[in-house]
């Protein structure tokens, strides 16, 4: 896919969800990635790519998201290789290009 930054993955069966450069993440069929799990809010996370920052995730009011096991709140960046949690469910998060990435 153009634009494509990477994917979020499903441990249990390998399930790739490609992601762009910035989305709409949820159960909703308005989501730009949709993740049909029980558990899965309709909207949980907006994302944007920030280059040499990683990708920004901005949790939707009352979603519970994580990264590597932590609360994320707006401003919270992942690189590849995070462990995003969202409703019942983790997904690995894996960028296509992870060396462009830097620490904040």
């Amino acid at each position: 896919l153009a634009g494509q930054i990477g994917v979020l993955e499903f441990a249990g069966t390998g399930d790739k969800l490609p992601l762009a450069q910035e989305g709409l993440v949820g159960a909703g069929g308005s989501c730009d990635v949709i993740i049909r799990r029980k558990g899965v809010r309709k909207k949980l996370f907006t994302y944007r790519f920030q280059p040499r920052r990683g990708v920004e995730i901005i949790p939707c009011r009352g979603a519970r998201v994580t990264v590597n096991g932590q609360k994320a709140q707006a401003g919270h960046f992942a690189l590849s290789g995070a462990l995003i949690g969202a409703g019942d469910v983790t997904l690995p998060m894996f960028r296509d290009n992870p060396p462009d990435e830097e620490e904040p």
